[in-house]
């Protein structure tokens, strides 16, 4: 827990560009730089993505995602640094493990609409890095559909229990297929895991609108994720314990996974 900290504490003071060297870092440190792909040509936008891969021959894939991307240099650490770091420590777990399905582990750029913060509304043009990747992927990867299982994206994860949601925004429908699978494993091991009625927009909504399994796992508390992309963003809305335990619990579902 010490180490999540003081990282946390480390990655809330950089910029995008910093945060991505860091995360790649990360990744060197733990000696899996050959799992990593990087996605850095499909935007003219200059998004920088990135996936720390797990593969394996069970033919199928579960895929969580990460944004890392900070407005200026706003902290921004119970919404995005508290999913990069669950996502780091769960890959740190995944190394040399036998799994009963392939993992893909993504860190996103340009989840932030910069409208949102610097007037106070949505851009209705802006598109997600995350959508323009995952077009990407469709259009390259000729056997997604018949690998693809579903996204859970990781985000929030500051304080209270573990929860998933119905939907996000006011109509997008989460994946209850992925839903079940999470509050199932929770009840079977004594993990307590809300359903909560919908998230704020995140990067799940272009694996929905794609007509794809997507859905949010978070430790919602109320007003933490609204503060995101302000001064208030710190480390005080984050548990760091409780980031090491959810990317546990990430483990022991992804280990125990069936369809």
């Amino acid at each position: 827990m010490a180490d999540t900290y003081k990282k946390l504490k480390e990655i809330i003071k950089l910029n995008t560009a910093e945060r991505f060297n860091f995360i790649e870092e990360e990744i060197n440190i733990l000696d899996l730089n050959k799992n990593i792909t990087f996605f850095e040509a499909m935007s003219p936008r200059g998004d920088k993505h990135m996936s720390l891969n797990f593969l394996n021959d069970a033919g199928k894939e579960i895929w969580l995602t990460a944004n890392y991307d900070t407005y200026q240099n706003f902290p921004s650490a119970n919404n995005n640094a508290s999913g990069v770091m669950t996502l780091l420590g769960l890959g740190s777990k995944l190394k040399e493990k036998d799994l009963p399905v392939g993992v893909r582990l993504f860190f996103l750029d340009y989840a932030l609409d910069p409208k949102l913060v610097s007037a106070g509304r949505r851009d209705p043009d802006f598109v997600p890095g995350s959508e323009l990747l995952l077009n990407y992927l469709i259009d390259n990867e000729t056997d997604f559909i018949d690998k693809y299982l579903g996204t859970i994206t990781v985000q929030a994860v500051g304080k209270g229990n573990l929860c998933v949601f119905k939907r996000t925004g006011k109509k997008d429908e989460n994946s209850k297929y992925l839903n079940d699978k999470i509050i199932s494993f929770g009840q079977t091991n004594g993990v307590i895991v809300d359903l909560q009625d919908q998230s704020p927009l995140a990067d799940n909504l272009s694996f929905l609108k794609q007509g794809l399994d997507a859905t949010v796992l978070s430790r919602y508390h109320e007003g933490a994720w609204h503060k995101m992309q302000t001064p208030k963003d710190d480390i005080n809305n984050v548990n760091a314990q409780l980031v090491d335990e959810t990317a546990e619990f990430l483990l022991k579902v992804l280990q125990t996974y069936k369809e």
